[in-house]
């Protein structure tokens, strides 16, 4: 028996020895449940229709599925994410493009964001697609495993 357990008998058995109830010990209560985590719904559109676009398009909207904050659909779009890879230069092996998204959250200005990537680093630049969204939602990011 621990020692603070001891106490508590020791306490109850001499309450009841003095003509008083005992006390009543009620188990620790279980915290809270988090509040359930609200998806924003986003919808992927496509800019172009060539090769590079189609295959990263895939990757955005691969991204924006796996994360928590995110629930990739058309119908009834919190959020458009337009995706437009341009350009395909073959570099040192690598086939760079570059790449525009415009974000348009309901009701807000459109934000535009561009850059360049590889071929064989599209998932990383959709991570930064998906993490810049979040930004400009202004939504809190959940805490990654929380779903």
């Amino acid at each position: 028996m621990t020692a603070i357990r001891r106490i508590a008998v020791l306490f109850a058995a001499a309450s009841v020895f003095a003509g008083a109830a005992a006390p009543a010990f009620a188990a620790p209560k279980a915290a809270a449940a988090p509040a359930p985590l609200v998806r924003v719904k986003v919808d992927v559109w496509r800019a172009g229709e060539d090769g590079m676009t189609n295959a990263f398009v895939d990757v955005v909207l691969k991204a924006f599925q796996a994360s928590p904050g995110f629930e990739a659909t058309s119908d009834g779009a919190e959020v458009k994410v337009q995706v437009d890879a341009i350009g395909g230069d073959p570099k040192g092996g690598h086939t760079a493009f570059n790449y525009k998204v415009e974000i348009t959250p309901g009701g807000q200005p459109m934000t535009l964001i561009s850059g360049n990537c590889y071929e064989d680093t599209m998932e990383d630049c959709a991570s930064f697609i998906v993490d810049k969204t979040y930004s400009v939602v202004k939504k809190p990011r959940p805490v990654q495993g929380q779903h």
